[in-house]
C-alpha cells in the first residue's frame, strides 16, 4: 500500500466533470468514478521514459477527494505491480500524492535497472466501497540519466532554489518557487492565496517539502504599491516570512500527528499537512508583512516598550 504525500502541478479540470462548486472549487467524491492516466482516456496504455537514476513521476487524473489516500475510514490504497521487467510480479517501491482531481505517484527504481530496459506496470486503485478496481497499464523505457538545468530562471519560469541554501537566522530553506497570476490556475491560486506545499521523498526516504509562493498575492502588490521599501524586497520579505511560517506549520502539524494532545483542536477526516499550511498561510497572507514593517522600524527601545504589555517573567 502506498504511502500518501503531496500533489504538483494543481489545475482545475473544468469541462463538466462535476467537480467544481459554485464558487470554483474542487469538490471530490467520497470514492471514485474514474481514475486515469492524465490527458488520456480510460484504459488507454501510457508508454513513457523514465531516466536511470531518477524518480519517475506518472500523473492521473481522478474525482475523488483530496483525503482519499490517507483517510481513516474506507481510505483507498494505490498498488504498483510489475508485469515485465525487473523482478516481474513484484511491487515497485513508490508515493503517492493526490490534490484536486490530480494525483501523482513517484516511483523509484532499483539500481540493478538496465539502460534500454522496458517495465510494464499495473496501477491499481482500490478500496471497500468500489465494486471493481480502476487499473492503469504503463510501459516504462529506462534511459540515460540527463543533466536538468539550474539557475534562478526568469519571471514566470520555475527557479532554482534548492535545499542547500540558508536563510534568515541561518535556517536551511526548501525548495522554493514563486508562482506568477498566469499559473494560478495550474496551481488553484486565486489573488488571496499565500502558499502551498508538496509533500516527496529524498532517496532515504525522509520526507521533503517544496513551497509554492503566490508572488501576485493582492496583499503583497497592495504593499509594493504603497509601502517605503522596493518592491523586489517587499517581495523577497513576503516569500521568506510565508516560507518560514508554513516550515513552523508543517512541524506543528507533524509534531501533533505524532503526540496528539487531548482537546486539541480537530482536523476534518483525512486532512493533510498540504491542506492545513494551505489553508492557514492564506488566512495570515494580510498579516505578514505589516508585521515585518512594524516591527522592523522599530528601535530597540520602542519594541520593549510594545512588547512589554504583554510579557511575564
Amino acid at each position: 500500500m502506498s504511502r500518501p504525500t503531496k500533489p504538483k502541478h494543481l489545475r482545475d479540470r473544468g469541462g463538466g466533470s462535476g467537480n467544481e462548486s459554485r464558487d470554483g472549487d474542487f469538490v471530490g467524491k467520497e470514492h471514485p468514478t474514474y481514475f486515469k492516466f492524465k490527458g488520456k482516456k480510460p484504459e488507454v496504455e501510457l508508454i513513457r521514459n523514465c531516466e536511470k537514476g531518477r524518480r519517475c513521476r506518472i500523473d492521473f487524473e481522478t474525482d475523488v477527494n483530496n483525503g482519499y489516500f490517507g483517510r481513516d475510514t474506507n481510505p483507498g490504497q494505490m498498488d504498483v505491480k510489475v508485469l515485465q521487467g525487473i523482478l516481474p510480479e513484484a511491487k515497485l517501491d513508490h508515493s503517492v500524492s493526490l490534490w484536486n482531481g490530480y494525483a501523482h505517484v513517484t516511483l523509484t527504481f532499483p539500481e540493478e535497472s538496465i539502460i534500454g530496459d522496458e517495465i510494464t506496470l499495473n496501477f491499481i486503485v482500490n478500496d471497500d466501497i468500489i465494486q471493481e478496481p480502476f487499473v492503469n497499464t504503463a510501459r516504462l523505457h529506462i534511459i540515460m540519466k540527463r543533466p536538468h538545468q539550474g539557475g534562478r530562471g526568469k519571471r514566470g519560469q520555475k527557479g532554482g532554489k534548492g535545499n542547500n541554501k540558508l536563510g534568515p537566522a541561518g535556517i536551511a530553506l526548501p525548495k522554493i518557487q514563486k508562482i506568477r497570476e498566469e499559473q494560478w490556475p495550474e496551481y488553484n491560486f486565486d489573488k488571496f492565496s499565500s502558499c502551498r506545499v508538496i509533500k516527496d521523498e529524498d532517496a532515504e526516504g525522509q520526507p521533503t517539502y517544496e513551497f509554492y509562493v503566490n508572488a501576485d498575492n493582492l496583499y503583497l502588490q497592495n504593499e509594493k504599491v504603497k509601502g517605503n521599501d522596493a518592491p523586489e524586497l517587499v517581495e523577497t520579505k513576503f516569500v521568506f516570512a510565508t516560507v518560514l511560517f508554513g516550515l513552523g506549520l508543517i512541524k506543528s502539524f507533524n509534531d501533533e500527528k505524532q503526540n496528539p494532545v487531548e482537546n486539541s483542536s480537530e482536523k476534518p477526516d483525512g486532512d493533510t499537512v498540504e491542506d492545513y499550511v494551505d489553508r492557514t498561510t492564506k488566512a495570515l497572507a494580510p498579516f505578514i508583512l505589516p508585521i515585518i514593517s512594524y516591527f522592523g522600524e522599530l528601535s530597540d527601545q520602542e519594541l520593549v516598550a510594545a512588547t512589554e504589555g504583554g510579557l511575564e517573567e
